[in-house]
């Protein structure tokens, strides 16, 4: 996860697609580390359907104003 981390930090967004080719994992595996993640209140889950990201929690809210 800390992989995960290191990847927003640097490209402010990322999709489970991303980790399963990274480290080789099912689909499965890689939406369970970004639920592990949002329940840290690390990351958020953006968009829907088959156009889901995720972006670090933003300290301040989700409101940039």
């Amino acid at each position: 996860m800390h992989w995960i981390l290191k990847r927003l930090e640097k490209n402010g967004k990322i999709k489970a697609k991303e980790i399963e080719n990274k480290f080789k994992v099912h689909r499965d595996t890689a939406i369970e580390d970004l639920k592990s993640l949002i329940k840290q209140n690390k990351i958020v889950r953006k968009g829907g359907g088959n156009n889901v990201w995720y972006e670090l929690k933003n300290e301040e809210g989700e409101n940039d104003n």
